[in-house]
C-alpha cells in the first residue's frame, strides 16, 4: 500500500493509526468512567454547559460520532487512494 501512497501517504497512514488508536483509548472503560464521575459533574461544565447528566452524556457521545464519522471518511479516502489503477 506504501508503494501507491508514497512517503507522504505512509506518514498520513501513520497518523491515522495513531489517531484511531487515541479515538479507541478516549472510549476504554477506564476513560468513560472518569469522564462521568469527574469530568461532565465538573463545576466548569456544570455552569457552561448544562447541570443534566442525561444531556451532557448526549453531547459526549454526538461528539464521539462525530469523531468516528470524520475518520471513517479519511479510512474510505485512503481506499480510494489504494484502488489498482488497472
Amino acid at each position: 500500500m506504501s508503494v501507491l501512497l508514497g512517503k507522504a501517504g505512509t506518514a498520513r497512514l501513520g497518523k491515522a493509526i495513531e489517531v484511531l488508536l487515541l479515538y479507541m483509548q478516549s472510549l476504554s472503560k477506564e476513560n468513560i468512567e472518569h469522564l462521568k464521575e469527574v469530568v461532565l459533574p465538573s463545576e466548569g461544565v456544570q455552569c457552561l454547559v448544562s447541570k443534566d447528566m442525561e444531556d451532557l452524556l448526549r453531547i459526549a457521545a454526538a461528539d464521539k460520532r462525530e469523531e468516528l464519522k470524520i475518520f471513517s471518511g479519511e479510512v474510505v479516502r485512503f481506499g480510494n487512494r489504494c484502488k489498482d489503477p488497472q
